[in-house]
């Protein structure tokens, strides 16, 4: 047995990570096999020395990742629509995207009592969080089902111990997509639901910004930008490599977000035109903001493609730079 008892708690957590999703008839044989195999390194590595929490962490990295262990003796993942390594990643998403969507839901249903004085609706709010889960945890599934099943390259996952160097770059990645995943969602809810909240207050009144019944016919299309830009960030969050596979998926996310937008800035006056003549009415008739305010909408959808282009050629640059270095 081993007598520190911090070594003691991270062989312990170690070995709950690995069997913790084990069915009962193999969990107890594997958490004892993999006790053994530790406490026999420890015997025929300090025998006659002391050893530090760093040399326990050092073995358990060598035994391997807690995730790919539970892999290797559980074939129940194989059985799995969505199979190894791709649904733990699932999991974590899946709640990220539901946690978004369940608070997108409350926030709008708040502001739609007590800014907008509509009355409370159990049964209504009861609905369209059950509907909006519902879809959250369809497209979730999807999306990870065709990463499944085109074997897109994603990195492996790191044991988590505090005092072993970890890539800063990528932790920050994962969470930055986090928040533009959570951003986005409650963003598109606020958007169906709430509309009214983005009015905007000029010269001592207020003016909506968008166009709510326009908005309302229209809803498909921003609905596919988001759910392009929350795709891309689930991928983003995992895949840390550029390759051909990668680059060309989002490529092709990139074109569908200017087809939505283009679509939906060119054929509906999505902005309120309320709004739009209050802010040319700041200016002077002959200035570029002026000019700028006079055509929003479509200011607008230009900084969106420019902004899709740059995105195009920072992966396409990228790209090239992993094949550089590998040729």
């Amino acid at each position: 047995m081993i007598n520190n008892k911090k070594a003691e708690d991270i062989i312990e957590r170690y070995i709950y990570t690995v069997t913790k999703s084990m069915p009962d008839k193999i969990k107890e044989d594997v958490s004892n096999e993999i006790r053994t195999l530790i406490d026999d390194i420890i015997k025929e590595r300090f025998s006659n020395s002391e050893y530090k929490i760093n040399d326990i962490k050092n073995i358990l990295m060598e035994i391997g990742n807690p995730y790919e262990l539970a892999y290797k003796y559980d074939n129940d993942y194989n059985k799995c629509l969505i199979g190894y390594p791709y649904y733990i990643y699932y999991k974590l998403v899946l709640k990220i995207v539901l946690s978004s969507t369940l608070l997108g839901i409350i926030v709008s249903s708040i502001i739609n009592i007590f800014l907008n004085n509509e009355a409370l609706n159990l049964i209504n709010i009861a609905s369209n969080i059950f509907t909006a889960l519902l879809l959250a945890f369809s497209f979730v599934t999807l999306i990870f089902v065709f990463i499944s099943n085109n074997n897109i390259d994603i990195s492996s996952i790191t044991i988590d111990f505090d005092n072993l160097p970890k890539p800063t770059n990528k932790k920050r990645n994962l969470y930055n997509s986090i928040i533009k995943i959570s951003a986005a969602i409650i963003f598109l809810l606020l958007l169906f639901l709430s509309p009214n909240i983005f009015s905007i207050k000029i010269n001592n009144e207020y003016f909506a910004f968008f166009n709510i019944d326009i908005i309302k016919n229209s809803f498909l299309f921003p609905l596919i930008f988001i759910l392009m830009l929350i795709s891309r960030e689930i991928i983003k969050m995992f895949t840390y490599t550029y390759n051909k596979k990668t680059v060309t998926l989002f490529i092709g996310i990139d074109i569908v977000s200017a087809i939505a937008s283009s679509l939906w800035l060119l054929s509906y006056n999505v902005i309120n035109i309320n709004f739009i003549d209050a802010l040319t009415k700041l200016e002077s008739e002959n200035s570029a903001a002026f000019n700028i305010f006079n055509n929003f909408q479509l200011f607008c959808l230009i900084c969106i493609l420019f902004a899709l282009l740059l995105d195009g050629i920072y992966v396409l640059l990228k790209l090239k730079n992993n094949l550089a270095y590998k040729g």
